[in-house]
């Protein structure tokens, strides 16, 4: 559970590391504070290569750190030379299967209000 709970504590801290507010002194607290190792290290391995470093038991999808990243701006100095082995026409036609795949899905499924129906008819 101290691993877990680990874990958890890592994701919330990514928050409110990566934000640029300063406005108040929590936020300032915030963006001082020392790291715990696992997050500082999550952050090296993101920063010089783009790498998510996953411990065994993680709480979050890779989805979920990649989206606090992104949202927050924080992007890698620079990617695994391993990408650049990836022919660029291959990638864009995978990412692009990957946003159909998306779309089709986000399509099926039902409205937020068809879904509330349903649930609340129970």
């Amino acid at each position: 559970m101290v691993k877990a709970f680990g874990r958890i504590r890592d994701f919330i801290i990514l928050h409110y590391c990566l934000t640029e507010r300063r406005d108040s002194q929590l936020w300032r607290d915030m963006a001082s504070m020392e790291l715990p190792d696992t997050l500082d290290f999550r952050l090296h391995a993101w920063r010089q290569v783009g790498a998510l470093n996953l411990y065994p038991g993680e709480g979050f999808e890779p989805a979920s750190w990649l989206a606090i990243h992104a949202g927050m701006g924080d992007w890698p100095e620079r990617l695994d030379p391993v990408l650049n082995e990836v022919p660029r026409e291959e990638a864009q036609r995978a990412l692009h299967e990957r946003r159909d795949r998306i779309a089709a899905t986000a399509a099926a499924m039902p409205t937020h209000a068809a879904f509330l129906r349903s649930v609340l008819r129970r």
